[in-house]
């Protein structure tokens, strides 16, 4: 024990010496101050690295904590989105609904313009004496037939019954006239009304050019022509298509 204190205690010398100037410098160092050095470094050493340690601890979980924020962020972000775009296909489903409505509002307000505008002229034609024909209308259909729409309109109060019938009929290149039939055979439409009436119906044509005026011809309840129209034969768009001279 007492040699192991002894070492302890004695000096080491350590001694430096320079062979030009011949000068020669020599320390002493106790053990113990030097293990205290070499503790203090360890002890210096280890706080720095726990330090080291606790610091890459601290940004790891300010990293981590970051990270969690971020996610959570976008996590709120794509709820924010999907409540966006569910509101936009609502606003667009919407947009579509009152598109529609106002396309079937317009629609109905030229519907009742129409009506208002032929009721007008029902009135105005109730006014004036006689027998009359209001918005006459023809059209080319399939199988070769001409479709007709028009309003007869009786004026004035006396007599209560009016009768009479129409012949419809068309003209040729050398202006002979050929009186059209019905699908049936009939030759005429026969009319009995006291106000007004809505007359419609279709006619067979039986050669294979396609004339483009329709005759309306009034005969009164004696036989005797009363008036006579011509309307237009509009065509089908597949007609429309094919040469004047098929």
């Amino acid at each position: 024990m007492k040699s192991i204190f002894e070492a302890f205690h004695a000096p080491i010398t350590i001694s430096l010496s320079q062979l030009r100037e011949r000068r020669k410098l020599t320390f002493r160092i106790y053990p113990i101050v030097l293990l205290l050095i070499i503790a203090l470094l360890f002890i210096t050493i280890s706080v720095a690295v726990i330090s080291i340690l606790a610091l890459d601890k601290q940004a790891i979980s300010s990293q981590q904590r970051q990270i969690h924020k971020l996610v959570q962020q976008q996590s709120e972000m794509r709820q924010k989105s999907a409540e966006s775009e569910a509101q936009l296909s609502l606003k667009d489903a919407h947009i579509a609904a009152l598109e529609e409505e106002l396309q079937r509002l317009q629609h109905q307000k030229a519907s009742m313009q129409t009506r208002l505008d032929m009721f007008d002229e029902v009135l105005a034609a109730r006014k004036i004496k006689g027998v009359h024909i209001l918005r006459p209308s023809a059209a080319w259909q399939e199988q070769n037939r001409i479709s007709y729409e028009l309003i007869l309109v009786k004026g004035g109060n006396y007599p209560r019954w009016s009768h009479g019938r129409l012949q419809f009929s068309v003209l040729t290149n050398e202006q002979e006239e050929i009186l059209l039939l019905t699908p049936k055979g009939k030759n005429h439409y026969k009319f009995e009304m006291t106000t007004q009436g809505f007359v419609n119906g279709v006619l067979a044509w039986p050669e294979s050019w396609h004339p483009e005026t329709l005759f309306v011809t009034m005969f009164n309840e004696r036989g005797k022509q009363t008036g006579r129209i011509t309307v237009p034969i509009l065509k089908r768009p597949a007609l429309a298509e094919e040469s004047p001279d098929d």
